[in-house]
């Protein structure tokens, strides 16, 4: 029967409390047990007897509140209290207590332990009600890590620098910013110098350099402190300084080295420069040579072979030989050179090889023997960029601590080790030359957090290497559903060894883990998808594969554990997958093909036999296209070249035919006769044009040149164009627009070409009135605002049937009705017409009633104008400094705003007015350069003004440029009669207009400016006009007769020629570009030039003949008019030139 006994505190085996928080069974049968408020019991079941553990003086329990117990190993107890966790040493009977400390990131990070757990790598964790969880690994890496704890007789600094062994099992520590500390290796313990009230303080706690003499002593090199030498028997210290004025001093008080050499020689190394002690005389030497004496210097060397080696920060590697010679070996980019100049440390490995640390390019091996360098900066094994130690410990392995952990090599095997942070390091970055090597051949090296010693011969890894774990399955990135019966996986993947997949299930991702803590950031995988993957894909810490598209097949999934150096250190894990066909590509849709593929053939073969009748149909159709387009084509090169060959032949038709109509003698029935023939040879011209118009458009050749105009202004010239013909025919003839003015960009060729053919169709068939129309904008069903324009007869109509085929090349409408209407029509215009309008980016539209009416309507887009800021232009306007002007003559007020706010536009400073008799007031008030003129005007017209103009001394040399809508020969001629320099039709290209203006103003500019700087040259150059040569002739005349006197004045001049002073002054400066004093010094000049090419006087001579009373002067004006002194010209025109 079972029996129970009870133990409580009142019960003959008393327990401390009955409040019963933990149970636990030891290794030797033993129960444990934890308790609230009574500290710990133990039950040895051999003696049925408590023995009770509770807080006291001493060595004791560190609390009474127990609430986990667990025993990691036998003998030894982790006891969780609210005060800490206990370590019980049952041999010993010994409590071992681990509280949080706040200075020490690595104590337990809560007091209040809840549980202790030990899993299957022997790692503790160690869970606590406030802090979280603790993780700790018994296994040792084999490095001892000392830090500033924060606790007594600890580390004073973080940023160890310098070791010093002075007798086995004692070490100087010294820090950057902690000072010196000494440390006893037997205990763990450091005191921090000095260690009594009676010792000297050092210089500063910045320590950078520890030496022992053969005396004893200590020598503490700082940085800014100089050089310490302590007695350690006394505590007293003795200092030296740099002083710049004394030679026999440290170079610098920042000391970075101190090292003895074989033969006793103990070197101090600075930040800037290298000092040989003189024991004798108790002084520094400076070393220089190879810039030594401002070098950085790091280390000093001595090699198996007695040479000594300078490592030096910014000045690469100094050689010193036993005579004292230097050789520097600097970087550079020649094969065989140093890699950087910063180098940290040297070692002599015995071999013949030279160990070289360098800051920023990792290791150099020098190999003395052929002086070439080795770097290892790109090796994969030590991928650190900063080598800050080198040790060869005595088993021959060299040792590196640099910016990313510690490194091990053995140069005889080449086998690498790479040491890091969880293998219980200070951190990944070490500190400059901080590294020793102890009596015991036990290693040091310092760095940011303190350092680590140990033993080679007793490191080992603490990466684990457990199998490779699958831990995840996904399908397009989202986990599977193991009880959903579509699964394709039906347990956890880690259980399972083969997944089968659908064709569209091909984009899969496969987690996997390695289960150790130990080292859990020192892991790195590898994994491949045999039968895919061509190799292993090094992923580092990543744990997720993921594969897209796989295509159909079997494959196996490999993963395995690599160490840092890329090295195999696991077992592969693996997992087949199968990704099955889609049902085209198995063995019954094969078959199914193959079925298709015959049923497929023969009915192929009946395909081609028809398809091959077919083929032959389609060439018999395409050659009967074919030659109807090449005989189209004939046709219209054959019209095209007729119209070429044609307009020579007419051109001598015309040109005659002009000629008689221009003369007086000629009957009334000759006349009439010779005005029908100029009437159809005009006709005949108009076809021509229209013909080779066609056929630009139909080569691609007409392009569209918007430019901007005023829309109204031009429909309304077009109509003047038309008006005789509408009077001539009595028929109504008439503009509607919904617009006073519509600035628009277009080109206005094509405009006048698409509304004239239009115009010349609708007056061939309008009985009564005929209209031009100006629409409303219109909106396109794509949100494009257009310009409507619509021509409106009352003609007899086109014929439903026939509306789609009126814009045909040739067409024309086939009733008898229309046939006698259009007994001149080529069916050319309405193409003409539709082909322009489209090239404008637009379309033509028509609406036609039979016996009432026909709208033709052509849309083009509307692109308004940008010329329209008033006040802008105004203001620019009135800036007319530096300006030519013109003054516009028009009657029409929406074409001479527009002319005069686009002359603005380009520059000029523009005047206006309404009629000739206005424009003359303007000349009489204004300095004008050119004159634009129409023709038809009130009051005065634009011929009597240019004649006008032309004949009046004070304005005969203005440009005169006409502007008419009338475009017969006759007006033209008699523009150019009155003495217009340019003739212009309406209407016409802005752009045209434009460089019209343009040239006539540089030509006159570029006239004068040659008249100017040319000696020889004439006024005549400058002569546009009969009235204008007899003016400047008579001008020069009157200074070549006078040209002797000093005392010429432009009065003198002006009542020569009976002008007033200003009259003279406008006509002069206008025509010549010089005000007359300036004209009369050109003429003289121009006479003294002549008088240098005859060479019969000398220089003074002609400068007294032609007016000036003193040589330099002369001289000087000379060479500022020609650029050329009077001696330089008659040597340059020595040679006979004939003279005007």
């Amino acid at each position: 029967t079972l029996q129970v006994r009870h133990y409580t505190t009142s019960s003959t085996s008393k327990l401390s409390s009955n409040v019963i928080l933990d149970l636990y069974k030891d290794a030797n049968g033993d129960i444990w047990i934890g308790t609230m408020a009574g500290g710990l019991n133990l039950w040895n079941h051999q003696t049925n007897q408590f023995t009770i553990y509770q807080k006291s003086a001493g060595n004791s329990i560190s609390d009474n509140i127990v609430r986990t117990i667990y025993e990691p190993k036998p003998g030894y107890i982790c006891l969780g209290t609210e005060k800490g966790l206990n370590i019980f040493d049952r041999k010993n009977n010994r409590f071992t207590v681990y509280q949080n400390k706040n200075n020490d990131p690595f104590s337990i990070n809560d007091d209040a332990v809840y549980n202790v757990f030990k899993d299957k790598e022997g790692g503790i964790w160690v869970g606590t009600y406030f802090g979280g969880l603790n993780y700790y690994h018994e296994g040792s890496s084999g490095f001892e890590f000392y830090y500033p704890s924060g606790v007594r007789n600890s580390l004073s600094g973080n940023a160890v620098s310098a070791f010093l062994e002075t007798k086995p099992g004692q070490m100087w520590i010294g820090t950057e910013d902690g000072g010196l500390n000494f440390f006893n290796s037997a205990d763990k313990t450091f005191k921090k110098f000095p260690f009594s009230a009676g010792q000297d303080s050092l210089s500063y706690h910045n320590i950078h350099a520890l030496y022992k003499s053969k005396s004893g002593n200590i020598w503490i090199g700082m940085y800014t402190g100089g050089l310490n030498i302590l007695n350690p028997a006394t505590g007293k210290i003795k200092r030296y300084k740099s002083d710049p004025n004394n030679a026999n001093t440290l170079s610098d008080n920042s000391v970075y080295s101190i090292e003895e050499d074989r033969q006793g020689r103990i070197w101090v190394s600075t930040i800037s420069g290298l000092n040989l002690y003189d024991e004798k005389n108790d002084r520094f030497i400076r070393i220089k040579g190879k810039n030594l004496e401002k070098s950085c210097i790091y280390q000093v060397y001595q090699d198996t072979d007695n040479i000594i080696w300078i490592a030096t920060y910014d000045n690469g590697l100094i050689r010193m030989d036993p005579n004292n010679q230097l050789t520097q070996y600097a970087y550079s980019k020649n094969p065989g050179a140093i890699s950087s100049n910063k180098v940290i440390c040297i070692l002599d490995d015995g071999e013949g090889n030279l160990w070289l640390g360098t800051d920023g390019s990792g290791l150099n091996v020098l190999n003395k023997k052929t002086g070439k360098f080795k770097s290892y900066d790109d090796e994969n094994w030590i991928k650190s960029a900063v080598i800050y130690g080198i040790v060869k410990d005595n088993f021959g392995k060299m040792w590196f601590s640099t910016n990313n952990g510690v490194f091990e090599f053995d140069p005889k095997t080449k086998a690498k080790k790479s040491f890091g942070k969880w293998d219980n390091l200070q951190s990944q970055q070490y500190n400059y030359k901080a590294y020793y090597k102890d009596s015991s051949g036990k290693l040091y090296f310092g760095g940011i957090n303190g350092f680590n010693a140990f033993y080679p011969n007793q490191v080992q890894s603490s990466t684990a290497t457990p199998k490779v774990s699958f831990t995840n399955f996904q399908l397009f990135n989202k986990d599977l559903d193991l009880n959903d019966e579509n699964s394709p996986l039906k347990r956890s993947i880690n259980y399972t060894d083969e997944v089968v997949l659908n064709h569209n299930q091909s984009v899969l991702s496969i987690e996997y883990a390695s289960l150790s803590f130990i080292a859990p950031n020192k892991l790195q995988y590898a994994f491949k998808m045999e039968g895919f993957d061509k190799g292993w894909n090094n992923v580092g810490s990543q744990r997720k594969a993921t594969y897209t598209n796989l295509p159909a097949g079997e494959y196996s999934f490999q993963v395995k554990v690599i160490d840092d150096l890329g090295a195999d250190t696991g077992k592969i894990s693996s997992i087949k997958i199968t990704i099955l066909p889609p049902f085209y590509k198995t063995i019954p849709a094969y078959i199914f093909y193959f079925l298709i593929l015959i049923s497929g053939a023969f009915c192929l073969r009946r395909y081609v036999y028809a398809k091959a009748r077919k083929r032959n149909e389609i060439k018999l159709e395409r050659l009967k296209n074919k030659n109807e387009q090449d005989f189209y084509k004939q046709k219209i090169e054959f019209f095209t070249a007729m119209a070429h060959e044609i307009r020579t032949p007419l051109s001598l038709i015309i040109a005659p035919l002009e000629r008689l109509l221009s003369r007086k003698e000629k009957d009334a029935e000759s006349l009439s006769q010779l005005q029908v023939m100029e009437e159809n040879s005009d006709r005949l011209l108009t076809l021509v044009n229209q013909l080779l118009d066609f056929r630009r458009i139909e080569s691609d050749i007409f392009e569209i040149h918007p430019e901007p105009i005023e829309l109204i202004y031009l429909i309304n010239s077009i109509r003047d164009r038309f008006a005789p013909i509408a009077t001539k025919r009595e028929l109504a003839f008439s503009v509607h627009s919904h617009f006073k003015t519509l600035e628009v960009n277009a080109d206005p060729e094509a405009l006048m070409k698409i509304l004239s053919n239009l115009l010349i169709n609708a007056f061939k068939f309008a009985r009564e009135k005929l209209e031009i129309k100006v629409n409303d904008l219109y909106t396109s069903e794509n949100g494009v605002q257009m310009i409507s324009m619509s021509v409106e007869d009352d003609g007899i109509g086109i014929p439903k049937a026939q509306l789609d085929s009126i814009f045909k090349k040739f067409f024309k409408v086939s009733t008898a009705e229309h046939q006698y209407t259009n007994l001149g029509g080529t069916g050319i215009g309405l193409a003409l017409a539709k082909s322009l309008t489209e090239k404008h980016g637009g379309r033509l539209e028509v609406q036609s009633s039979e016996g009432v009416k026909t709208t033709f309507t052509v849309l083009i887009p509307f692109i308004q104008n940008k010329i329209s800021i008033t006040d802008d232009l105004d203001t620019l306007n009135d800036d007319r400094e530096g300006k030519q002007t013109v003054l516009v003559v028009e009657d029409d007020p929406s074409l001479l705003d527009f002319l005069v706010k686009s002359f603005i536009a380009e520059g000029y400073h523009t005047l206006k007015a309404k009629n000739g008799k206005e424009g003359l007031k303007q000349l009489d008030n204004h300095q004008v350069d050119l004159v634009i003129s129409d023709v038809m005007m009130p009051v005065m017209d634009g011929i009597e003004l240019c004649k006008i103009i032309k004949n009046d001394i004070d304005y005969s040399h203005l440009p005169v440029v006409l502007l008419t809508a009338k475009t017969n020969t006759d007006a033209e001629i008699q523009g150019l009669e009155s003495g217009a320099d340019a003739y212009i039709s309406k209407p016409f290209k802005w752009k045209q207009l434009s460089l019209v203006i343009k040239n006539l103003l540089e030509l006159q500019s570029n006239l004068r400016q040659r008249f100017a700087q040319s000696p020889l040259e004439g006024t005549e150059i400058l002569i546009s006009g009969n009235r204008d040569k007899k003016f400047l002739e008579k001008i020069t005349q009157i200074i070549e007769a006078r040209i002797s006197d000093p005392q010429l004045s432009v009065e003198d001049l002006g009542r020569e020629v009976g002008l007033s002073r200003s009259s003279l002054y406008k006509k002069i400066k206008a025509k010549t570009g010089h005000v007359p004093n300036e004209f009369v010094r050109l003429i003289r000049l121009k006479t003294a030039a002549k008088l240098l090419v005859e060479q019969e006087y000398t220089i003074s001579e002609i400068g007294y003949m032609v007016g000036f009373n003193s040589h330099s002067y002369f001289s000087k004006c000379f060479f500022t008019q020609f650029e050329l002194t009077p001696t330089e010209f008659a040597e340059k025109y020595k040679r006979d030139i004939p003279v005007d």
